[in-house]
């Protein structure tokens, strides 16, 4: 090794120098005694420590051994491990969670819960691995005394210790995003998996069942007993309705009050009542005055509606034609003739009295209506009275009932939910159903030989780099112009082998690279690197060992 600047105590850092004997004979090579040079010291700047990938072959290269030998005792001592392992098998079963509702009623009339969401799914998992399940299917298998998951000795500790070892071989997950929730068991017999994995389902959905046919009970019991209630609260109410009804005469008849259909009946008999007195007094007037004009009355409507004139008028009519007759032929003095005028004024008197008794009735019957009238109207006023004092009331009424209504409302709607989750819970309708059962898996599942082998070669590959970088790091010797450079603090010029012929594959078995300066080019390559100046200090070469090799370090001083 060159150096350029430094003292000798800076040197012997470096390296171990030989007897003087060996340094004669080194001070023999093709190097000048001295070599004038400036003597300015060089301040040493490290160098950029990146990536070298150079160093990193040349670092392998030199620990080679530490590597393989390192790499091949993990690699074997893994790869052993996991061949010695015993065989076991996974069966895997599938259920999905029922999207869907099985209902028989509306969304709103029963007591069921919705869709399923991530987080009902993520719960039903939890729910699969709880020790609960675990349990029952050690207890449903009898595995407490099953040499593979309990031990027949423990006693009333087995299912226990068994139920811990199934939950220790189960493994629950989702399927993606979906419904479907896949249930493994690792154990060593195929057929042992597929048989606990089954029941892990089956008690799964007895769970679920039970505590859905639990939820009905609870919730038709309570329903039960808030019905009874309710009855009880309906019957309270309707029987304050009807008797405050009874107490203030609010009677009703047809969805009506018995006081407003009177009145209503009274208000229509009084129009009744008015237009028959108008129509009654009309014609009153009319035979009066008919008879203070001396007219006559039979032409009035009761007169000719009345039989006993009508028949008076026949026999008059008879008579006159008659009396003609007789006078025409008989003469003025016949007997004939004076007997049918006697007649016929007894017809005539009888006319005149039958029409005095219609004009005496049309004043009667306007009497009549007159006194119909007023007894009306008396009589719808004090309807009207008891009208008004009882719409106070009314308003009262009005409240019970809608408070009866009200809690008979309650009543039906609980009645009618009660029938339909009765009838919700008899449908039988699962929360979950088997996708596939699991069934015996016809290859292991542990230990894999392929992924034993790349995790045996990853450990060995691990192990290597980390003892060959470990022995890298504690060797403290100088290796390279770097390491001077890095521990010395001196620039460093060139690297001078020893004199004796070494081959390329000496020079990399000791980490060196092929191409450095031979004997005979190294004090061409000095001189050319070492500028002449007449005045300094002379550059001078010592042989010296460094990790066991030879080396001439020539140095200025």
């Amino acid at each position: 090794m060159v150096t350029r600047g430094g003292s000798r105590r800076t040197r012997e850092r470096a390296c171990k120098f030989l007897p003087l004997r060996q340094q004669k004979r080194g001070a023999s090579m093709n190097l000048p005694a001295k070599i004038p040079i400036q003597a300015t010291p060089v301040e040493y700047v490290p160098a950029d420590e990146g990536l070298d990938l150079q160093k990193l072959i040349a670092v392998i290269l030199r620990r080679r051994r530490e590597i393989l030998a390192a790499g091949a005792v993990v690699f074997a001592t893994v790869l052993l491990i996991l061949l010695t392992q015993p065989r076991t098998y996974t069966a895997t079963a599938s259920i999905m969670i029922n999207p869907r509702e099985d209902r028989v009623v509306g969304a709103e009339q029963a007591l069921v819960q919705g869709p399923p969401s991530s987080a009902i799914v993520d719960s039903e998992i939890e729910v699969l691995r709880s020790p609960r399940i675990a349990q029952a299917v050690a207890q449903a298998l009898h595995l407490d005394i099953d040499p593979y998951w309990g031990s027949p000795s423990a006693g009333s500790d087995g299912i226990r210790a068994a139920a811990r070892r199934v939950s220790g071989a189960l493994e629950v997950q989702r399927r993606a995003l979906s419904y479907v929730i896949d249930v493994r068991v690792t154990a060593r017999d195929p057929d042992e998996a597929a048989r606990v994995a089954n029941a892990v389902v089956e008690e799964y959905l007895k769970a679920a069942d039970s505590v859905r046919l639990a939820s009905t009970e609870r919730a038709s019991n309570w329903l039960g007993q808030r019905l009874a209630q309710l009855r009880e609260n309906v019957q309270a109410k309707e029987a304050e309705a009807e008797a405050f009804r009874a107490q203030t005469g609010l009677l009703t008849a047809e969805g009506r009050s018995l006081t407003e259909s009177q009145t209503t009946q009274t208000q229509e008999a009084l129009l009744a009542a008015r237009a028959d007195l108008a129509e009654r007094e009309a014609r009153h007037r009319q035979v009066l005055a008919l008879t203070r004009s001396g007219g006559s009355v039979e032409s009035i409507d009761q007169a000719l509606e009345s039989p006993t004139i009508r028949d008076l008028r026949g026999q008059e009519a008879q008579l006159t034609r008659r009396q003609a007759e007789y006078e025409s032929t008989l003469g003025e003095r016949h007997p004939f003739v004076t007997s049918g005028r006697a007649e016929l004024q007894d017809i005539r008197r009888q006319l005149s009295a039958e029409v005095g008794r219609i004009a005496e009735r049309s004043r009667n019957d306007v009497n009549v209506a007159r006194a119909r009238v007023a007894t009306l109207e008396r009589s719808l006023g004090a309807s009207a009275g008891v009208l008004v004092n009882n719409n106070e009331d009314q308003v009262r009424l009005r409240e019970l009932e809608r408070e009866a209504a009200a809690a008979r409302a309650v009543y039906e709607s609980f009645l009618q939910r009660s029938h339909e989750i009765a009838g919700q819970g008899q449908l039988g309708q699962t929360a979950a159903q088997v996708v596939a059962e699991a069934e015996p898996p016809n290859s292991p599942s542990s230990p894999r030989l392929l992924l034993g082998l790349v995790i045996a070669a990853t450990a060995g590959l691990l192990a290597g780099a980390l003892a060959g970088f470990a022995a890298e790091a504690l060797d403290d010797t100088i290796k390279s112009a770097d390491d001077v450079e890095r521990h010395l603090g001196v620039s460093t010029l060139a690297v001078v082998p020893d004199r004796r012929p070494q081959g390329a594959a000496s020079a990399r078995a000791r980490g060196q690279t092929p191409g450095r300066l031979s004997g005979g080019e190294a004090p061409i390559a000095l001189r050319r690197g070492v500028p002449a100046v007449a005045d300094g200090p002379a550059l001078r070469g010592y042989p010296a060992r460094c990790e066991g090799r030879r080396h001439h370090v020539s140095a200025a001083g």
